[in-house]
C-alpha cells in the first residue's frame, strides 16, 4: 500500500497542515479560518483548502476525498503555489449535493510540464448565502502502481 502524501487528511489536528483562502482569491490573510468540527472540515462557499504536494512526472496518483453537503458542490484541482495555475481538469465533487458522507476517487497523472509547488486545492462552489457550506474528510492521495 502507498504513503499518502497528504498530512491530517483526516483533520485530526485540526486545520494543521492546511492553508485556507476567502472569497476564492488564492491569497490567504490572517484573519481568515476554516472550521473543523469532530474531525472534518467546513468550507462556506467563499473558502478554499490547499496543502503542498510532490508530485512526481510521469507517475499517476488516486485522489480520495469523502465530502457532503446538501448546498453545495465542490472543485478539486491540482495547482502550483502562489500563482494558482491549474494542471489538469478541476473535479466536481458531491455533484449530487448529497447529505451523507460518501468517498469519491479520482485518478491524476503528473506532467513535466506542471511547475512546483504544487498544491492541492478544494473549494466550495460560490454562492451568495454565507451559511451554505461543503464538508469534506478523510483525504488520500497516492502514487498507483
Amino acid at each position: 500500500m502507498s504513503e499518502n502524501l497528504i498530512s491530517n487528511g483526516e483533520f485530526d489536528n485540526g486545520n494543521s497542515q492546511w492553508g485556507f483562502t476567502s472569497n476564492g482569491s488564492g491569497v490567504a490573510t490572517e484573519n481568515e479560518t476554516v472550521t473543523v468540527i469532530n474531525n472534518y472540515c467546513r468550507i462556506t462557499s467563499t473558502e478554499a483548502i490547499y496543502q503542498q504536494i510532490n508530485l512526481e512526472p510521469g507517475k499517476k496518483y488516486l485522489i480520495k476525498i469523502y465530502s457532503r453537503s446538501p448546498f453545495l458542490t465542490g472543485t478539486l484541482s491540482v495547482m502550483t503555489e502562489n500563482t494558482n495555475d491549474v494542471w489538469g481538469v478541476p473535479v466536481i465533487i458531491n455533484k449530487n449535493r448529497s447529505n451523507t458522507w460518501h468517498e469519491e476517487q479520482f485518478i491524476v497523472e503528473a506532467q513535466a510540464s506542471w511547475v512546483s509547488p504544487l498544491m492541492i486545492h478544494i473549494r466550495a462552489e460560490q454562492n451568495p448565502e454565507p451559511s451554505f457550506y461543503l464538508d469534506v474528510d478523510k483525504i488520500d492521495l497516492t502514487e498507483t502502481i
